[in-house]
């Protein structure tokens, strides 16, 4: 009598239905967690192996990264599983599997700086040779003109930048080249605009600035104001309205936008963006001057 055989349970699961999930493996350097690591970055996750010998470690990460092919990823942490430090450093190693500013920290360091002062020198340290790196002139990315960027971004400091942009920024640099321009001169094409310009001396509120541009388009509607037809282009709005109004309208927090910024420049800045990007898409463009307070 045959006895019946057993189903392979990894058989049946999905070609990659791990992707975008992220694995920590105990004693993944060899035996049983050498292969459940393999196994899970074949299917797709993000897998973290972790041990107290590195050069086995370092072994077990090419074997696993040679199984999971077009799957998932690996990468390595030496730690000890009866220390609790050891251990939460390895999650948070773990945790940042793409290899982002703080576990290149990790890596280096074992655990991340306690002292937050110490922290943000190790991230904006290591954020500058990262952004550094893809510029062809690296001298032009001076810590002034780092700290510039943050302000812009409205962020007082690199940990401020990591804490804002959690799983949305991508701690590098990406360089982009041109090809050399064509021998044969360009060909001039007409961009036809249509456009009712309003000055404003004062500050308006959201609800006044939309109304009165409905009121502005529908009275130019009324009086047969429209665009020359060009059949090349696709007009989404027949008359832009462009505003001409002072910076300090968005003072006003009822624009959003500002919630959590540094300061009230920074916030101020952070609203007109923010309005000049949604107003777009209605047809509204913001241009803003200094207030003439005489």
């Amino acid at each position: 009598m045959t006895a019946p055989s057993r189903p392979d349970v990894l058989a049946v699961l999905a070609p990659h239905c791990l992707d975008g999930r992220t694995a920590l493996v105990t004693g993944g350097g060899t035996g049983i967690g050498r292969a459940c690591a393999a196994r899970l970055a074949a299917d797709g996750a993000a897998v973290t192996i972790c041990g107290r010998t590195e050069s086995r470690l370092v072994d077990a990460a090419k074997i696993i990264g040679e199984a999971a092919g077009h799957g998932g990823s690996v990468q390595y942490v030496t730690a000890d599983v009866t220390d609790e430090d050891s251990v939460k450093a390895a999650v948070d190693f773990a945790c940042e599997p793409t290899g982002g500013l703080d576990a290149e920290i990790i890596r280096s360091l074992g655990a991340l700086p306690t002292d937050q002062a110490a922290l943000e020198a190790e991230r904006r340290a290591r954020l500058l040779v990262r952004l550094r790196a893809g510029f062809q002139q690296p001298e032009a990315l001076t810590d002034a003109a780092f700290d510039g960027w943050l302000r812009q971004l409205g962020v007082a400091s690199v940990s401020d930048l990591v804490a804002r942009y959690a799983d949305q920024l991508m701690t590098g640099a990406l360089q982009v080249q041109f090809s050399e321009p064509s021998s044969d001169p360009p060909s001039p094409r007409r961009l036809p605009l249509s456009a009712a310009i309003l000055v404003r001396d004062r500050p308006l509120d959201v609800a006044q600035l939309l109304a009165d541009s409905k009121l502005v388009r529908d009275q130019l509607d009324d009086l047969g104001v429209k665009p020359t037809p060009d059949p090349d282009s696709i007009g989404r709005h027949p008359v832009l309205v462009i505003w001409m109004i002072p910076d300090v309208m968005f003072d006003d927090k009822d624009w959003p936008g500002g919630d959590g910024a540094p300061s009230e420049n920074a916030a101020r800045e952070l609203r007109r963006r923010t309005a000049g990007r949604w107003l777009a898409r209605e047809g509204i463009g913001l241009v803003t001057t200094p207030m003439n307070t005489s």
